[in-house]
């Protein structure tokens, strides 16, 4: 199982919609595929037809527990397509989870009973660097950061990418920052040019070639738990994601064919 984290420590980026429509694309492409709700906004559960409000249990008793089989939802949408959901109640991992042991690890140990059932995990992270965005952290195989155009977004980058150095000097060697994603893409204006120019010169290789263009219809597809390739297959957003979940595979040599 190859664990794909979409990380910003701030948010407004598309992060959400990023994991939400890339972990779809795959599980409706036939891979096996776990998303992983970190963020204790819950958004990403409600964009996948769970209400946040009703939940039994949520990725913090993973941690809790160190265990995640009992924690998953099937979901409708697709054959092989589980979820381990999140709501406000999550954010008590970071009171309640303060003193306990290899605190930081506690996905990663839970995340080992199923290695061989999923071909692919999704994790999206809260734009918070608390305890539950370190775990998935260190539960990664790789990052990808999502931005839209901007100095600050830049800026908040450049900080996010010197903390995920830190987390593979202490607790993950094995992490790697594989992209970064441009959202919210317009090409007719001067910023997101400049920020375009300005990523590929001070990130080198680290910008996909796919960026994520404006699109209405990638905002109204999660009102109706729908991803943007059932919501809209000919729309601007639907053929961006296909192209940058395509892309992804290739970084993360994942054959498709």
């Amino acid at each position: 199982m190859r664990k794909i984290c979409i990380a910003n420590n701030k948010g407004g980026v598309a992060k959400t919609t990023t994991s939400y429509n890339l972990a779809s694309y795959y599980a409706r492409k036939g891979f096996k595929v776990l998303v992983i709700d970190m963020d204790p906004q819950g958004n990403l559960t409600d964009a996948l037809g769970i209400d946040p409000n009703t939940l039994d249990f949520t990725v913090f008793d993973v941690l809790l527990k160190k265990e995640i089989k009992p924690y998953m939802i099937k979901l409708a949408q697709y054959e092989h397509f589980y979820l381990v959901p999140s709501n406000l109640e999550s954010e008590t991992a970071n009171i309640s989870l303060a003193s306990q042991v290899s605190r930081e690890a506690l996905l990663k140990k839970a995340l080992k009973s199923v290695e061989e059932e999923f071909d692919i995990c999704v994790i999206d992270t809260s734009p918070s660097l608390s305890i539950l965005t370190f775990n998935a952290l260190t539960a990664a195989d790789s990052i990808y950061i999502t931005l839209k155009s901007g100095y600050f977004e830049l800026r908040g980058a450049g900080m996010l990418i010197g903390t995920i150095d830190e987390v593979r000097d202490d607790l993950n060697n094995n992490l790697k920052i594989n992209g970064l994603i441009l959202t919210q893409y317009d090409a007719r204006t001067t910023l997101s040019s400049d920020s375009k120019e300005q990523l590929e010169k001070y990130f080198e290789s680290g910008i996909l070639n796919t960026v994520i263009r404006q699109n209405v219809d990638l905002a109204k597809a999660p009102a109706l738990a729908q991803d943007i390739f059932t919501y809209n297959s000919n729309s601007n957003g639907a053929k961006d994601y296909e192209a940058l979940a395509l892309e992804i595979l290739e970084r993360e040599g994942i054959k498709y064919e």
